[in-house]
């Protein structure tokens, strides 16, 4: 049952591509530069404004594509919960498995990207960073209680409790896009002491 729901996230994962790349094509000023659209409307955007524009949309659509990179420089993206930890909203937190290909991706290269969007696609976020494996007691529960209920599928592919640990994303830059407006905004982050660091 697990390779059908993993070759369904790739599809769906493949799908929402598909509709992201639609939706820009449609409202894009040109058909060129999908990844820059209208760049003389890009502005750089206060710190603090951003990261409650992510928070906003995370709270919404409570899930978003993790993007890493494998041991052969191959890109691998799935669908995750992340979350913010009240008091380290300079970091973006999700849960998965010591045994789950992520984990070795991110031990070997911790440049990750997040995209998390809403579900009419009229806001997309872009999250850049780097990302450390926790697997402390404490890092577990505060996460746990961030994501809630939120982990239905994770607790179906994972049911063993004790085999879990944190990813945490120290982010970099917010880059967020309106397609309907062609409005990009960007904002340069500076992480501070998260969970992994003491």
């Amino acid at each position: 049952m697990i390779p059908n729901r993993v070759a369904h996230f790739k599809y769906l994962a493949n799908q929402l591509r598909i509709v992201t790349l639609k939706a820009l094509r449609a409202h894009a000023p040109s058909a060129v530069g999908l990844t820059r659209l209208a760049t003389s409307k890009e502005e750089i955007v206060d710190t603090r404004a951003m990261l409650d524009a992510m928070e906003r949309v995370l709270e919404v659509s409570r899930i978003a594509i993790l993007a890493t990179v494998d041991a052969e420089g191959r890109p691998h993206v799935r669908w995750m919960t992340p979350t913010v930890v009240r008091g380290r909203d300079r970091f973006l937190y999700a849960v998965t498995s010591p045994d789950f290909h992520k984990t070795a991706e991110a031990k070997g290269n911790p440049a990750v990207e997040w995209l998390i969007q809403t579900k009419s696609l009229d806001e997309i976020l872009t999250v850049r960073g780097q990302i450390s494996v926790v697997d402390n007691a404490a890092a577990k529960a505060e996460v746990l209680e961030a994501i809630g209920g939120n982990l239905g599928v994770f607790w179906k592919m994972n049911p063993d409790e004790s085999r879990l640990i944190v990813l945490e994303t120290a982010i970099e830059e917010i880059v967020r896009l309106k397609p309907t407006t062609g409005e990009r905004t960007v904002a340069r982050i500076g992480g501070s002491d998260g969970q992994g660091k003491n």
